[in-house]
């Protein structure tokens, strides 16, 4: 008894030293990262950038994000942008963001691209341009970024960078909408209910400020509100009914 217990005690003080002794997974990923391997670099950055398992640390956050990048890593050269944007262990600097998502978004990075269009329409480290806007913000919809959807729907709904087309803004507020944007939400709502780009529908217009209201949007409310005065409690029932399926189905996602 006391030769198998002494057996198990032993086998589990082995244990403990060999997991004492062994390199945690950062270490291991740093010493792959120092070796040169591109996605650990990324990965680290990623670790400190979000504090997964350490603390934040976004000046090592933003050195693994630059040895990615410099090797030409689409994920590194986005996040390294986003350091420079916010200002986040590194420097706020507008020429170096826009260099960055433009390097990222040149490889089809959906969310550089996304916000290099943003650049380009407040004209911050780049040229105010909105025809670059909306090539950027194109280049990201196709990719199903939705907040990219929900930009290229108000380009074409006040006509920067593109010709005025209602038809083509409920097309992308509809796909920015069906994937929670709730400013898209509420843009759709007054697309049904003035009846540009799409046929008139108070029950349509009444769900997407439903919508958009329950996740706190006031205005909406109060549009989904006065809207209510012109509809009959049947409509209003319905549209109610559609609102609250929407919820579920896309809750269950």
């Amino acid at each position: 008894m006391k030769f198998r217990t002494w057996l198990i005690y032993g086998a589990t003080g082995l244990c403990l030293i060999l997991w004492l002794a062994a390199p945690s997974s950062i270490q291991r990923l740093e010493q792959s990262a120092n070796e040169g391997d591109v996605d650990a670099q990324d990965r680290l950055g990623t670790i400190y950038d979000e504090g997964q398992g350490v603390p934040k640390d976004y000046d090592k956050a933003a050195y693994w994000y630059q040895k990615a990048a410099d090797q030409n890593n689409a994920d590194a050269q986005d996040m390294l942008a986003s350091l420079y944007q916010t200002g986040s262990g590194v420097e706020m600097d507008d020429d170096k963001t826009a260099y960055w998502y433009q390097r990222a978004a040149d490889q089809g990075n959906a969310d550089a691209q996304e916000q290099l269009g943003y650049l380009y329409y407040q004209g911050q480290g780049v040229a105010l341009d909105y025809a670059k806007t909306a090539y950027w913000e194109q280049k990201a919809s196709d990719q199903g970024d939705a907040g990219a959807q929900e930009a290229m729907a108000t380009l074409y709904e006040q006509g920067q960078g593109v010709p005025q087309d209602y038809s083509k803004a409920f097309y992308w507020y509809k796909k920015a909408a069906d994937q929670g944007v709730i400013a898209a939400q509420g843009s759709l709502g007054d697309l049904y209910s003035s009846g540009q780009g799409v046929p008139q529908n108070y029950v349509q217009a009444y769900m997407w400020y439903d919508l958009a209201a329950a996740q706190g949007f006031s205005s909406d409310a109060d549009n989904r509100d006065k809207l209510a005065t012109k509809m009959t409690p049947t409509e209003i029932a319905e549209a109610q009914r559609l609102a609250s399926s929407w919820q579920q189905t896309n809750s269950d996602k």
